[in-house]
């Protein structure tokens, strides 16, 4: 009787590891996924900024010429 105790606790336990770990897998993709949309979001920045610079600078030479 004793042991069969321990033998459920230790299965509950094992139940809630696995739920932990899957939900901490599940988390991290979902991190995962908004880490993506961030970078992209930032290269389209960085690129848009880059696009301008360089128009800027385009107009600013013909007026010179």
């Amino acid at each position: 009787m004793f042991t069969h105790y321990f033998y459920k606790i230790g299965k509950n336990v094992r139940k809630c590891i696995f739920i932990y770990k899957n939900s901490l897998r599940k988390t991290k993709e979902i991190e995962n996924r908004i880490f993506k949309i961030i970078r992209e979001e930032k290269r389209k920045t960085i690129n848009y900024r880059k696009l301008q610079k360089r128009t800027i600078s385009y107009k600013n030479n013909r007026k010179t010429l």
